[in-house]
């Protein structure tokens, strides 16, 4: 069994110079689970099974109370069992990692508050439950679930599961599913309905200095079912403010996603983590992306928090009120700028989306900020030509001898007479005269 790492707490400073109190609890060769107790933590410790079967420590007399789940998965080709997720079941926060795609596993980065927040009237926001219990299932070759209990000061109870899927090179996802129910009536503040009063989930991130590499993420993308999306890099010059001046829509099948590059110096190698809403019920509701940076610039601090709020949310929840969402949070290596698709790689595809991109400014709906390469706000031909200059090749050289010509013109041809998969420049699985539209764009390039 590996060794057991420091785990955080979200919003807490990571406890570096204490040492967890961590056994083990499952282990059939694929998957390896620890029992983790802090010994400095905000949170209590609350009771935890496996099972049906109580963790208990065999090396403490009585019961035993516990901090979080973490999960080891082994990776293909590789001996070590690397740390894959910490669920943090006496919170209900899931700090994420993910396999690169040559098997190295990430920092620990951005977490997820895997429930719902709220911000009553004349108090602050309640972010998360106080949890009574946790509970782990763990079966031999099958997917391991963590679920929390709790309640938010008995004016609601909450129960979330998370069930972590399987790891891939390249990416780690996990199913969660709340459901929470108001027991009293609950007013919430005025002055934030609509924007930051009822978070579906939150997004707890760090960016401190982004001159200085201090930043768990820098840009934020909010993506519609449609596929429509946006990507801003987040200005950290002003702070102590919403990110947007009224949330973003989103509706469900939609998602928002932080983006971490790899010119970070803090955590450097954390992943991107994002969140898609699958499923709400028991609600009509109204849904946008509000995000925060708060004032503080320890990188010991969570100081940026996106979340999903829901719009429409009533000035008073009424007792009985029961809402249950799924989401799927999608963890994916760093990547930066130029690879527009975030496949680790910068290639002919992103050369097609930048030319996509071509006069787009931040104001624009569908701006992407990692085809602004030089970060001026607009996308130019000086972006294209940074980007040619890291993929090291043109990308309508497709005889690769170093530059666009007819020869390559010809190969196009020779590959679209034959049929061969290799003519379907667009990827959109047939071989047809866009293909050929979409070599002469990039033969002829940025003009």
């Amino acid at each position: 069994m590996p060794e057991s790492v420091c785990s955080i707490l979200a919003a807490l400073t990571c406890l570096a110079h204490a040492q967890p109190v961590s056994i083990p609890i499952f282990d059939d060769g694929v998957t390896a689970l620890r029992a983790v107790r802090f010994t400095s933590s905000l949170e209590p410790a609350v009771p935890l099974a496996i099972n049906g079967q109580s963790v208990d420590d065999p090396a403490t007399p009585g019961a035993d109370f516990f901090h979080a789940v973490e999960g080891y998965t082994r990776v293909p080709q590789r001996s070590p069992f690397p740390l894959s997720f910490v669920d943090i079941f006496a919170s209900g926060y899931v700090r994420p990692l993910v396999f690169a795609w040559d098997g190295t596993p990430s920092a620990i980065g951005t977490s997820v508050v895997a429930g719902p927040s709220f911000r009553p009237e004349g108090a602050p926001l309640d972010l998360a439950p106080q949890m009574l219990l946790g509970r782990v299932t763990a079966l031999r070759g099958q997917e391991p679930q963590v679920l929390s209990t709790g309640s938010f000061d008995g004016a609601a109870l909450f129960t979330g599961t998370r069930r972590y899927v399987a790891p891939r090179l390249g990416v780690s996802t996990v199913e969660v599913t709340w459901t929470w129910r108001a027991i009293r009536p609950i007013v919430l503040d005025p002055t934030q309905r609509g924007n930051d009063a009822f978070r579906l989930m939150t997004l707890s991130s760090m960016l401190a200095d982004a001159d200085l590499g201090l930043y768990d993420a820098r840009y934020v993308r909010v993506r519609q079912s449609t596929g429509l999306a946006r990507t801003t890099q987040i200005d950290d010059s002003v702070r102590g403010r919403h990110l947007f001046a009224s949330p973003q829509p989103l509706g469900l099948g939609g998602d928002v996603t932080l983006f971490k590059d790899h010119r970070a110096t803090w955590n450097a190698g954390g992943p991107s983590v994002g969140v898609r809403l699958v499923s709400i019920t028991g609600a009509s509701v109204l849904l946008g992306v509000q995000g925060y940076l708060a004032e503080t610039t320890d990188p010991s601090d969570d100081s940026l928090s996106v979340w999903v709020e829901w719009l429409d949310a009533p000035a008073v929840i009424a007792p009985g009120t029961q809402i249950s969402v799924t989401f799927r949070i999608s963890c994916s290596p760093a990547t930066d700028l130029g690879d527009v698709d975030h496949d680790g790689a910068f290639t002919r595809a992103d050369a097609l989306a930048l030319l996509g991109q071509l006069g787009t400014t931040l104001a624009h709906p569908t701006f992407d900020a990692y085809a602004d390469l030089d970060a001026d706000g607009v996308v130019t031909c000086r972006d294209y030509d940074l980007l040619l200059q890291r993929m090291g090749t043109h990308p309508a050289d497709l005889n690769a001898d170093g530059v666009p010509d007819a020869g390559d013109l010809f190969r196009f041809l020779d590959w679209f007479e034959a049929h061969s998969s290799n003519a379907d420049l667009n990827a959109d699985g047939i071989n047809d005269i866009g293909d050929f539209f979409v070599f002469l764009d990039l033969f002829q390039g940025c003009r």
